[in-house]
């Protein structure tokens, strides 16, 4: 079988499929159109050339004279947009062959198509296809598939994998390999563990690298069709990590808990093929933008694509049969207040932006509001899921970075808040009040001397005279960051509490003398 020619040097060959592609009349004004595009979007952008479902490989073993030149006539017309416009990487969306190959020829095809794509364009992301595996886990004639060790060493020999990470100039892509066969005999639970193991990998890789940009590439998000709505398994995970991601929560893969509370980075939408067809859809809050064959009407049609992250959108403009096309992204519509918790298990905080706590998982958050009457006077704290901004808050969590969402407005009154926030370093008065670990007791602790509020916490200032707090001689003027370790885990509220019953911040029942933070009747008090 011909499989084209055998010229090793890369301009001949680049010229070869040149004047070899399809006589597009429209290319001008579509590349200009494109550029235009470009030069108006912001600077965090990205900008790819997206095809799938090509099938231009031939059927039962066959590559034919004719074959070759249809081949070229498409991914000819591919390279003169690649050159022409400005374009950083090329992404084929898989299934290059069509079905009843031999081992053999598969084999034979998928190299030249990987030789020749690797030499026309770079960068080149390729995405395995169900037919290029001649279906998963199933023989043809009785001819075994494609497995995942081959397919790697025919298609993915440059990233060591039918799944991988590449980092363009402001994108992560992650692609994901929906058809693989493990073996020629792989079971529905081998398949399920495939999917799994590389959900378990997307999870790993999004939280070591929380990429502020990402998008996710595989070749089949539906089944069949978009009307259908029936997801691939694997897209069904990935939806769904990439949901938890985005919203900073946890997900359970494989009996792994992944946390994303303090990730930062946002998986803006799911590029896929495989169904033949155009769609704009959202799933599992992510859009998911789907392609149709490249030989659509027969002629050759793919997207030309602007990744806007300034403008919250990808744009396309589309070469051959169809229509441009924008999709809005999945943007961090949640800015995130970034706050860093000490050893100490606690700090207050101040925000410019209104505040939402009921997202943050193991903090929780609250605003000092009175003393308590009678002989030992103590300050009474109310927790809280919001507040609006400029609202001092006492925070407890344990050691660590937490991102707070940022909200357009919060209903909760606090107007019986003590605590006095400032945005920036504030000179204050002597007798304010301030949180300290004084002797290995945390609590808020009076000034004897002028002192520098940081930016972004909180204060009692010593005008609300009716709060009374621990005086020392010598307390320290110190940051919260420089706070003496102190054990303070996740507080545990016991509503049956007596009142002459006291829990410490670790719930152990303790006298009810000696100052510090303590729980009594359920809510939390400090006591001088």
């Amino acid at each position: 079988m011909v499989m084209g020619q055998d010229d090793s040097d890369s301009e001949t060959l680049r010229e070869v499929f040149r004047s070899a592609a399809y006589n597009d009349i429209h290319i001008a004004s579509k590349i200009a159109n494109f550029t235009e595009m470009v030069e108006a979007a912001s600077e965090e952008r990205e900008t790819f050339l997206f095809m799938t479902d090509p099938h231009l490989m031939g059927s039962g073993s066959a590559f034919t004279t004719a074959h070759q030149t249809t081949f070229k006539n498409y991914i000819g017309s591919m390279l003169n947009y690649y050159e022409n416009a400005p374009l950083n990487l090329a992404i084929c969306g898989g299934d290059w062959l069509n079905q009843k190959d031999t081992h053999e020829a598969a084999c034979s095809k998928l190299t030249y198509v990987d030789q020749t794509m690797r030499t026309l364009f770079s960068p080149y992301l390729p995405v395995m296809g169900n037919h290029d595996t001649n279906y998963i886990g199933t023989t043809v004639d009785g001819v075994r598939s494609l497995n995942a060790q081959e397919a790697a060493e025919i298609m993915f020999h440059d990233e060591g994998a039918a799944y991988y990470r590449f980092v363009a100039d402001n994108t992560a892509f992650y692609v994901l390999d929906t058809w693989t066969a493990l073996t020629a005999g792989s079971t529905p639970t081998d398949q399920t563990d495939y999917y799994n193991d590389q959900t378990k990998w997307l999870a790993e890789q999004l939280l070591e690298h929380d990429d502020p940009h990402a998008v996710i590439v595989l070749h089949a998000y539906y089944r069949s069709d978009v009307q259908t709505g029936t997801k691939h398994t694997l897209a069904q995970y990935a939806a769904a990590l990439a949901n938890a991601y985005n919203q900073r929560t946890k997900r359970t893969v494989k009996k792994t808990t992944y946390n994303f509370a303090n990730c930062k980075g946002m998986v803006h939408c799911f590029i896929a093929g495989h169904c033949h067809e155009d769609a704009l859809v959202t799933s599992e809050t992510i859009p998911v933008m789907l392609t149709t064959s490249m030989q659509s009407s027969n002629i050759p049609t793919f997207d030309l694509c602007l990744l806007d992250y300034g403008n919250g959108t990808l744009c396309t403009v589309r070469a051959g049969s169809g229509s441009d096309r924008v999709l809005p992204l999945k943007m961090d519509s949640e800015k995130f207040a970034t706050v860093s918790v000490s050893a100490a298990g606690g700090r207050t905080f101040c925000s410019d932006s209104p505040l939402d706590f009921s997202k943050v998982p193991g903090l929780k958050a609250y605003i000092v509001i009175g003393v308590t009457d009678g002989d030992v006077q103590k300050v009474v704290l109310k927790q809280v899921v919001s507040v609006p901004g400029n609202t001092g808050v006492l925070i407890f969590a344990d050691e660590g970075k937490y991102n707070i969402p940022m909200i357009e407005q919060s209903e909760t009154d606090v107007s019986e808040n003590k605590l006095v926030g400032t945005l920036v370093d504030k000179d204050v008065e002597p007798s304010v009040y301030v949180l300290l670990n004084e002797n290995d007791s945390f609590g808020f602790y009076r000034t004897t001397s002028n002192f520098t509020v940081g930016a972004h916490t909180a204060y009692l200032d010593s005008s609300v005279s009716d709060i009374i707090l621990p005086e020392s001689g010598n307390v320290k003027t110190m940051s919260l960051d420089e706070m003496t370790p102190t054990s303070v885990s996740q507080i545990k509220s016991e509503s049956g509490c007596h009142n002459n019953i006291v829990y410490d911040l670790n719930g152990m029942i303790m006298p009810y003398i000696g100052k510090g933070v303590k729980i009594v009747d359920g809510k939390k008090i400090l006591e001088r």
